[in-house]
């Protein structure tokens, strides 16, 4: 079931929390990210520190590509990052009920791909969808 997801809005973080130390974002702003899904089980992950946002989500070029998958309440992504040459990273979240998405920062296979023990982590994002940037509707060509 994928439609607990909007693919007709732009998803950014809006809270970061870790335990080990609360995030002060007068002093160091949260990391500028967003992502975007589309109806074909694709997601594309941006960061826009230096570029609008609208410029990176409406470029075919842009982003790191993912699958999603949806079960029940449980969101399981398994996107493209470029860390140590690039690797498959499996990103695992909770689609709440006022909208958000709360994503676990804590490696999914530190945890053996177990939710009980991500949430243990207290390590997450929670992603806030906005209608702020004007879509321009493109199918993912990979």
């Amino acid at each position: 079931n994928r439609l607990k997801v909007d693919t007709n809005s732009i998803y950014s973080v809006v809270e970061w929390y870790d335990f080990r130390e609360p995030w002060d974002d007068s002093k160091t702003p949260y990391p500028k990210k967003a992502l975007r899904f589309f109806g074909s089980g694709q997601v594309l992950f941006y960061w826009y520190n230096q570029t609008p946002l609208v410029n990176s989500v409406n470029n075919r070029l842009a982003g790191e590509p993912g699958y999603y998958m949806i079960e029940g309440n449980k969101i399981k992504i398994h996107r493209w990052v470029i860390t140590n040459g690039g690797q498959l990273e499996e990103y695992y979240g909770i689609l709440q009920n006022d909208g958000t998405i709360k994503f676990y920062e804590q490696s999914v296979r530190y945890c053996k791909r177990s939710y009980k023990c991500l949430e243990k982590q207290r390590m997450y994002t929670i992603w806030k969808k906005t209608n702020s940037v004007k879509l321009e509707h493109f199918k993912p060509d990979w």
